[in-house]
């Protein structure tokens, strides 16, 4: 750097920017007034003369400003706002400017030449009036504070300290608000040395008024100071930006962002003019374009950014009354009025406005990772990195030229080779091998770049990849290859872009990107950033930078679908353990790993339109779910979780969770336990992305309340983190025994013995279930215990116990009888025979070796079976099932199916979910599907004839929708692991079903 200039120390800078400036204030009429004031007229008198004249300059300064800039917006609409008049709102800080510009000349030339004149002045008593900051720039908001330094060639004089105290109380006095300081030259260089607010705001020092000679020797040191010592300042200005952003939740995109201060705000736009400054020596963002720092048209959208910030902070002044940088709740209405955003059909206006609004903060990021990119050698370390420091990993990263991971050598295609594959096919060339110089990429410092664009430009898929390959190995993308990046998606001719949206490649490697084990928050909000999810996903595009107006929601759509997707990493990593403890623990059971991820991150995709976004994000998954690779199975489930996403926060919060009706609605709707688990988590992290303040100890309560209350409706099993028996079902026992007052001590201790070796028998069963059963039980044991030879020959298989539940409509049925392989198979089959149709089902193992087995059911006509010649027929037919083998019972039930007609369950999409997580013991297979009469006998056959072991079910029926639970053990009575046979029962499985 030959030579440091710090711009153009003029007074008069800025100036040109104001029409007729001295229609604001005629600082020649003040002073002509004060010249005709007699000799004689005391200090006081003069001072209180000067005083008053001033506030009425000010007062009717402040007021033309105000007028001009009202009349700017009132007089045209927004489009014209932002090209006719583009400067309004720069104009009218310049114009601030320069009224507190003339009012500090005339207090000071009235000090210095009249009230304190110096009778033998020398060199010490000379001293400048200097503008720094906003102030220095030129730039004043309504109620800004006057950033203002008394620079003297030493240290304060009396003299000068006379003045000094005069010009301050004077502008007390006129109820300005001052930021001020009393340096000499030395101070000032030596306070810049250590101290990078200082430097900035004297890099923006401008002479006002005094000698003048002061403040160029300052400038001409300051900047030799800089340009010897201050070689980290653009690494300085960078740092301290992004800690100012951590401060601001490191969000643009929150519900009262500060325009100002926040990420994206003018403190931003100044900072990237101070480094373009330090590094090029411009001043102006049209200079950055000539210098080929940015295209014509990004120094243009910087510049609109620029004026439409400052125009947003006068109203908000205006409207305040104060210095508020806030964009207040209350005041984004009136905002979006007075700059023409109207309502129209799926938006209101005050939404279109704060979408407006944060698109422009969104210019600001990207251009000033241009501006960084673009940083000479060795100013731009901040180069502020979107991901941290990845950990250390196993084994560590390897030599330049090679991605992290790997051996020196390896190519791109074998980081791509660990994607898992999925379902649908890919073409080979998508996922061959490639060198990274074939690619056209380059890996420096933890950043991607694109070395050739040529290269990369090659193929569309490799847009993604990039995203892929940076956050698999916890790096960021250069700046220079966001702009590429963005110009690509840009740039794609509509057949091209057709074709890389319906990529299986493609669509394979982003899925695989939303689902990345670290920080994938991270690397989609840069996808997001250079318009790469929008482009690729378009019906993401409609909600970027889509505000939502209300005081629940913190960010914008986008950033909030984005945010969810990093707290459900977070959750699935452990990291939040102590915070979501169920949420964590759930989620090291969900099998639907990358169904939830993309749940999560389509469950507001329809926000914004006309309509129900759930049942219109519903259609989006639908149609997204088979592009993405997903199977039928996980696009429905995602679909429903889309639909359904506010379902259990809706329930948990708006209604009695212990009221029993509550719950058995929630289940109704939900159904499956597997899903159950999925909207926990989807809710959990749905509300925990709303922003951080949310979440609470109360809503916690509640959503775990609901989730253990239907747990146990579904799987019959007590929700609890104790291996114990719950308090629920310890206090039904009690109950029960204090009920069975024909039980002797003896009768219910064995009864209770039987009972509690399973907790969720107790629970799931209701009381007068419980107390029949008790008795049945009971019945049978000392029929067993004391057989009787006239009744040994004629002893059943099983004990029964008929009830109609005449309020439910229902017939009860309770079987107990001795465990047997493929009982519940039988069983099924004997009511598949029979005609009846098996609404529910809990099927308990005791530890006699017995089993308690619980049905719910219908007649053929779908009405409650109470006539006892049907009860008999039912009974035979179960003691003849329990007899017959499997075979000769299919014949049976098939011959029985024939007369009862099918119902039409096309649109039923089968699935079959086997989870190893759920249970300690046993693994549970979760079947939907759709009805049909003999289905559950079928499925129950298909499993015996797999060697597998039922110790639990739970059945349920949902119209035409059936979903079966069953706790499973192979032949050997342990866990069914085996990924092989894993896959060999579902395919066994799915074939029943379909």
């Amino acid at each position: 750097m030959e030579h440091l200039n710090l711009g153009t120390p003029a007074s008069e800078r800025g100036k040109e920017r104001i029409p007729h400036p001295r229609v604001i204030i005629h600082r020649r009429a003040v002073e002509q007034s004060l010249a005709e004031l007699s000799p004689e007229l005391a200090a006081s008198e003069r001072r209180r003369l000067l005083l008053g004249w001033l506030k009425q300059a000010y007062s009717a300064g402040s007021a033309e400003i105000r007028r001009r800039f009202d009349a700017v917006h009132a007089a045209k609409p927004r489009s014209d706002v932002l090209s006719e008049y583009k400067m309004a709102g720069q104009n009218a800080a310049a114009g601030t400017a320069y009224l507190i510009d003339q009012i500090l000349r005339i207090i000071y030339d009235e000090a210095s030449l009249h009230l304190y004149p110096a009778a033998n002045p020398t060199a010490q008593d000379r001293m400048a009036l200097i503008a720094v900051g906003g102030y220095g720039r030129g730039e004043m908001a309504p109620f800004s504070d006057i950033d203002l330094m008394f620079l003297l060639p030493w240290k304060a004089t009396p003299h000068c300290e006379q003045i000094i105290e005069h010009m301050i109380y004077m502008l007390w006095d006129m109820g300005l608000k001052l930021g001020h300081a009393v340096r000499g030259i030395d101070q000032c260089l030596h306070l810049a040395r250590g101290d990078g607010t200082i430097r900035s705001a004297l890099l923006d020092a401008r002479y006002v008024w005094g000698d003048e000679q002061i403040y160029d020797d300052f400038r001409r040191q300051l900047a030799q100071m800089l340009q010897e010592e201050g070689k980290n300042f653009a690494y300085d200005k960078l740092t301290e930006r992004s800690r100012r952003h951590e401060k601001m939740d490191d969000s643009r995109y929150v519900l009262e962002p500060n325009i100002k201060e926040g990420k994206g705000g003018l403190r931003d736009v100044q900072t990237l003019i101070w480094v373009s400054r330090f590094a090029w020596q411009i001043n102006q963002a049209r200079d950055l374009a000539d210098h080929g720092i940015l295209t014509a048209s990004e120094a243009r959208r910087l510049s609109t950014a620029h004026e439409f910030l400052w125009k947003l902070r006068f109203h908000l002044h205006y409207l305040a009354g104060r210095g508020d940088e806030r964009l207040s709740f209350e005041l984004q209405p009136e905002l979006a009025r007075r700059l023409h955003f109207k309502d129209r059909p799926g938006g209101k206006g005050v939404e279109r406005f704060m979408k407006y609004f944060f698109l422009v903060v969104r210019w600001v990021g990207e251009i000033g990772r241009m501006i960084e990119a673009n940083l000479p050698q060795g100013q731009n370390q901040a180069d502020i990195k979107a991901l941290p420091s990845p950990p250390p990993r196993s084994p560590p990263p390897s030599t330049a030229g090679t991605i992290p991971g790997t051996t020196p050598g390896s190519t791109l295609g074998e980081v791509f080779a660990r994607i898992k594959l999925r379902r649908r096919p890919v073409s080979a060339p998508d996922l061959t091998p490639y060198h990274l110089r074939e690619l056209g990429l380059k890996r420096d410092q933890e950043q991607w770049r694109i070395d050739d664009a040529t290269k990369f430009a090659a193929a569309a898929v490799n847009i993604l990849r990039i995203f892929y390959v940076a956050g698999e190995n916890g790096d960021s993308i250069h700046p220079t290859a966001m702009r590429v990046l963005h110009r690509m998606v840009r740039d794609l001719p509509p057949a091209a872009m057709t074709a890389w949206r319906n990529d299986p490649a493609a669509n394979q490697i982003f899925v695989q990107t939303l689902v990345l084990r670290r920080a994938p928050d991270k690397i989609l909000r840069l996808m997001n950033d250079a318009g790469v999810l929008g482009k690729f996903i378009p019906d993401f595009a409609r909600i970027v930078a889509q505000m939502q107006y209300d005081r629940y929601h913190v960010f914008t759509v986008d950033e909030h679908s984005i945010y969810a997707i990093g707290i459900l990493s977070r959750i699935e990593q452990g990291e939040l353990a102590a915070e979501l403890p169920l949420a964590t623990s759930i989620m090291r059971q969900v099998t639907l790993r990358e169904a939830l991820y993309v749940a999560v991150f389509l469950h507001d995709i329809a926000k914004g339109r006309q309509g129900d976004h759930s049942l219109l994000g519903e259609a989006v998954a639908m149609e997204l779910g088979p592009r993405f690779g997903l199977l039928p199975e996980e696009t429905e489930t995602v679909a429903w979780l889309v639909r359904h996403h506010l379902l259990m926060s809706n329930t948990a919060l708006r209604r009695d969770v212990q009221d029993p009706k509550t719950v058995s609605d929630f289940v109704a709707l939900v159904q499956s336990p597997q899903r159950l688990k999925l909207l926990l988590v989807l809710t959990v992290v749905d509300i925990r992305a709303v922003g951080p303040k949310v979440w609470n100890n109360w809503k916690a309560s509640l959503l775990r309340q609901l989730y253990g209350a239907a747990l146990e409706l579904m799987t019959g099993e007590e929700y609890s983190d104790s291996t114990e028996p719950g308090p629920k079902a310890t206090a039904m026992a009690q109950a029960v025994q204090n009920a069975l007052v024909d039980f002797s001590a003896e009768e219910f201790r064995s009864y209770w013995e039987l009972a509690v070796a399973s907790p969720a028998y107790i629970v799931s069963t209701p009381f007068e279930a419980l107390q029949r059963q008790a008795r049945l039980i009971k019945r049978a044991n000392a029929a067993r215990s004391h057989p009787s030879d006239e009744t040994a020959a004629t002893d059943p298989h099983a004990w029964i116990d008929w009830h109609q539940d005449s309020q439910r409509g229902i017939s009860e049925v309770t079987i107990y009888t001795e465990d047997q392989a493929g009982l519940f198979a039988r069983l099924a089959g004997a009511f598949a025979a029979s005609g009846a149709t098996i609404i529910d089902a809990r099927i308990f193992t005791l530890n006699n070796g017995m089993v308690l087995d619980n049905f719910a059911l219908h007649s053929a006509e779908g009405v409650m079976i109470d006539r006892p010649a049907t009860m008999n027929r039912i009974n035979q037919r179960i003691e003849q099932a329990l007899s017959l083998g499997l075979d000769a019972l299919k014949i049976v039930v098939a011959e029985q199916s024939k007369t009862r007609q099918k119902s039409a369950i096309s649109h039923i999409t089968p699935r079959v979910l086997i989870d190893n997580k759920a249970s300690r013991t046993h693994s549970v297979i979760e079947i939907n599907g759709g009805d049909r009469p003999g289905l559950l006998f079928d499925v129950c056959a298909q499993l015996t004839e797999l060697n597998l072991r039922i110790g639990a079910a739970k059945i349920a029926t949902y119209g035409e929708r059936v979903v079966d639970v069953f706790y499973l053990k192979d032949m050997f009575g342990l866990k069914i692991e085996n990924p092989d046979q894993i896959d060999h029962i579902r395919q066994n499985i799915l074939a029943v079903l379909t």
